[in-house]
């Protein structure tokens, strides 16, 4: 146990009050609301933003990562796009009439933005084409009108750029009563000059609608591909069905070395890169929806990827990476595939949580697929350069070593519990593994590797005689010990929904890392005695499966009923996190894996 143990039963009685008073502000009731201020659309080559602010189209980034190849940041290709009219005597410059509407045609990556004059009402789609294997832009729009006398003077599409390599290709179709022009503009490096030109004769000849068409068509087949329960309906469909895209949108379909990751969002203003841990909780959602060549592509594109960098890496002769070749990152991925990480105060910023992850998401999409076959082929490799270097990080306490966590801590790091829970999912997932192959000797050696590790934890990784699941070995002081990762102890089986530990878990979230009024999520946990992080999203989502589990079905549904109707207003996405306050959109957004994915594993509810 860790020292300083207190009995939290005690502690509750204690701080319930405080918690009241320090925190009162928080529980004010905040209704649902738009806070979100861009929506982005990709087809896996480019990323498009638009802002509602500024009603522009001002981003088109030629790749998903923050950077591509070593040393090259991902630039922003324009400054503006959009569309000025005029109608008879009447000149309109769209990015100055007030937007009535703003969001996805639903379960796609169109983003729809409507507006009205007295006369007029216009209608402007923006997305990055799924039907084009191309890094492009598309911008339509549809002017309707009942008004048969008025006609289009000058309907002109526009884009600002700095850029030599964007071409912009135009069709118009203008009928009476309701006229449509349709931008494309292409970032050409890479294209062949004979399939630009048969590209600039179809698409300067196309019909804008047909366009449009073409596009909701493809992700219509896209999500009938898959398997969606029948019984998901109504708000819970659509978010689910936006979570989907968001996932297809993120997933890089540049070929080569980097096709296949999965960046962790889709954000302009955050760094964007494939995360193993955030890359485990997209895999999973896409198996468990159906959608394998997704989950394959993800998790070959991981097994593939350059071999790790940080092995035998030692601060002040200790070990912090890897003791062990290893193949699944430490951090994350730069676009083509190597391994990159960001420095903490001189250091690499490093995860262990990743082996773990992998090896689950591994076995959910072998189990959902029954696509054995992946995993014995690969099977040799897994084992070298995943399962082992994951035993190899236990060290002398019995958890794995320490590392950065989920709090980003620079070297030397904590044991934290987290890590070690996702390595105990990980040998569970091994043990499965090893079984659909026929290695029994290696399923009765995970076994017990898994036993012993699950042991330390409620051992070490626990305080008080209710035996709650701190944050980390070396965290020992009130409140700051409560983590919101202890609700993957009870979503993996590593404590039983009739334990004590169990109960307690959930008392813990109730009391201490409520965000707000009853209907909200929960905190993380607390930067300080008296100050809650902001209401994480991750940890929400993931709580829905935990509270289910304990029998607590009516608030499970009111914290998911609360995403949702947060979601709808903005554009079905799931956020990194809301404002303990007002419950605003904060950090990055959306968010793939950590908020789409566990997003869809809720609604899905699978074990």
């Amino acid at each position: 146990m860790v020292s300083g143990e207190f009995d939290l039963q005690h502690r509750l009685l204690k701080y319930v009050i405080l918690a009241g008073l320090f925190f009162y502000s928080t529980i004010l009731a905040v209704e649902p609301h738009r806070s979100a201020d861009f929506m982005v659309s990709s087809n896996g080559h480019c990323l498009i933003a638009y802002h509602h602010n500024s009603r522009k189209v001002d981003g088109f980034f030629p790749h998903l990562p923050d950077s591509w190849d070593v040393g090259e940041k991902t630039p922003n290709l324009i400054k503006a796009a959009g569309f000025k009219i005029k109608i008879d005597d009447v000149s309109l410059d769209l990015d100055r009439l007030p937007v009535i509407n703003a969001g996805y045609i639903n379960g796609t990556g169109i983003i729809r933005i409507e507006q009205k004059t007295d006369k007029l009402k216009i209608t402007t789609y923006v997305w990055a084409p799924m039907t084009f294997e191309f890094k492009s832009l598309f911008l339509m729009v549809d002017v309707e009108t009942e008004d048969l006398l008025l006609r289009p003077k000058n309907f002109e599409p526009y884009f600002i750029s700095d850029c030599e390599y964007l071409e912009g290709v135009r069709c118009q179709d203008l009928d009476v009563g309701r006229f449509q022009v349709c931008q494309a503009v292409i970032y050409t490096p890479g294209i062949a000059e004979e399939t630009l030109e048969v590209m600039r004769k179809e698409l300067a000849l196309a019909k804008p609608l047909l366009l449009l068409e073409a596009e909701q068509r493809n992700w219509m087949h896209w999500h009938r591909m898959g398997q969606v329960p029948n019984s998901i309906i109504s708000k819970k469909y659509s978010v689910l069905k936006q979570s989907l895209a968001f996932l297809r949108m993120a997933q890089v379909q540049e070929k080569g070395p980097g096709f296949g990751q999965i960046v962790q969002n889709l954000s302009p203003h955050s760094k964007s890169y494939a995360h193993p841990r955030d890359m485990a909780y997209a895999i999973i959602a896409l198996s468990r929806t159906g959608h394998y060549s997704e989950a394959k592509n993800a998790l070959t594109f991981m097994l593939n990827a350059g071999m790790g960098i940080f092995y035998n890496y030692r601060v002040n002769g200790v070990q912090w990476g890897m003791p062990q070749p290893y193949v699944i990152s430490l951090a994350y991925y730069g676009g083509v595939g190597y391994e990159k990480t960001d420095l903490l105060n001189g250091e690499p910023a490093l995860y262990l949580d990743a082996q773990g992850l992998f090896l689950w998401a591994l076995s959910e999409y072998a189990r959902e697929s029954t696509d054995f076959t992946f995993v014995s082929n690969n099977r040799q490799k897994i084992i070298k350069y995943v399962i082992n270097p994951l035993l190899a990080s236990i060290d002398e306490t019995g958890l794995i070593r320490r590392d950065s966590g989920l709090y980003n801590y620079a070297a030397p790091g904590e044991h934290f519990s987290f890590t070690s829970l996702c390595a105990f999912k990980g040998l569970n997932s091994a043990i499965t593994l090893a079984h659909t192959v026929g290695d029994y000797e290696l399923e009765n050696f995970y076994t017990k590797k898994a036993a012993a590790l699950r042991s330390n934890i409620m051992t070490k990784l626990t305080t008080g005689k209710a035996k709650l699941i701190t944050k980390s070995l070396e965290t020992t002081s009130f409140p700051e010990l409560l983590d919101g990762s202890m609700i993957e102890a009870v979503n993996w089986r590593v404590v039983k929904p009739d334990w004590k530990t169990s109960n307690t878990i959930k008392k813990t979230l109730q009391v201490f890392l409520q965000a707000g009024d009853k209907k909200r999520g929960f905190v993380s946990g607390y930067a300080n005695e008296n100050e809650k992080l902001p209401e994480n999203l991750f940890t929400s989502l993931r709580s829905v499966n935990a509270l289910r589990k304990l029998d607590d079905q009516k608030r499970a549904d009111q914290i998911l009923d609360w995403v949702i109707e947060q979601s709808v207003r903005n554009g079905c996405m799931v956020p990194e996190y809301f404002t303990l306050k007002e419950a605003d959109y904060l950090g990055s957004y959306p968010v793939i894996g950590q908020g789409a994915g566990v997003f869809i594993m809720a609604v899905i509810n699978k074990k």
